[in-house]
């Protein structure tokens, strides 16, 4: 059996059809896409369309029940922010049956001793850390069989732990590699367990950025410019600005575009 396994793909058709381009020539049984393949980036409705077309199996990530909970009872009281202005739009590009239909994605799949899930299978934001010890881990992924594949935090990174490993994926959409190439990984199942490959490939770059520049910056709000200036350089920058400016935010020292302007000419 041969997967291959796409994450956090947020809208970037440009880096999603490269890599199903290279998907083609592997002769995979599967196509599975570990959440996150709508928002942040402007052709999230195409990304999503492309998804359900192909009849990729596809699990639910945090950004997904961002959009179908955007405007109902579930939707955090914070979502009302600027910061947040680009869900509005995003939802708006989707029908009523495609937010049901994110709605009812299951958020782990499990077979032959291994765990693909977006973030965690109890959680759509759990995180873990080079630091994170087994008790921790454990708390994460009850049950859990020797291979976790999993994505959200957008870099690769693989841990061995009491249990097995967990390998996270690279974000497909939102490389922060520093190489600019977007990414995916295959598993092949053997004899002697999953053997996982991680793929690097170059894709049109220009074209992706090109599209944030048109109608999208000015209906993502202020953070618009962030998300394409992680684009641009590969290189995580949405984490660095809050941590640089959310006290001044929280204490209306600064307005979001201020501090927008001024992480940028930084």
């Amino acid at each position: 059996m041969k997967l291959a396994v796409l994450t956090d793909i947020h809208g970037n058709l440009s880096a999603l059809e490269s890599v199903l381009e290279h998907v083609s020539g592997t002769n995979v049984d599967q196509i599975i896409v570990a959440g996150d393949a709508i928002n942040m980036h402007p052709d999230s409705k195409a990304c999503w369309d492309l998804i359900q077309n192909e009849g990729f199996i596809c699990l639910r990530g945090n950004h997904e029940r961002y959009v179908f909970d955007y405007g109902t009872p579930n939707a955090l009281p914070e979502w009302s922010e600027e910061r947040f202005k680009l869900l509005a739009w995003m939802q708006a590009q989707f029908s009523d049956t495609d937010l049901m239909t994110m709605r009812s994605l299951p958020l782990s799949l499990r077979f032959n001793h291994l765990l693909i899930t977006h973030a965690g299978p109890l959680n759509d934001q759990a995180a873990i850390y080079k630091s994170s010890s087994d008790n921790e881990l454990e708390l994460l992924f009850p049950d859990a069989p020797k291979l976790i594949i999993r994505g959200h935090q957008h870099h690769y990174q693989e841990k061995n732990w009491a249990k097995g490993k967990i390998i996270t994926l690279g974000s497909l959409g939102i490389p922060v590699n520093e190489t600019g190439k977007t990414q995916y990984h295959s598993l092949e199942l053997r004899a002697s367990g999953w053997h996982a490959k991680h793929h690097l490939l170059p894709y049109d770059r220009t074209s992706a950025l090109e599209k944030m520049d048109q109608t999208y910056l000015e209906n993502a709000g202020p953070l618009g410019a962030i998300f394409r200036l992680e684009l641009e350089t590969a290189r995580a920058q949405v984490m660095p600005f809050f941590k640089e400016y959310w006290k001044a935010l929280e204490g209306d020292e600064l307005s979001l575009q201020d501090a927008v302007r001024r992480y940028l000419a930084s």
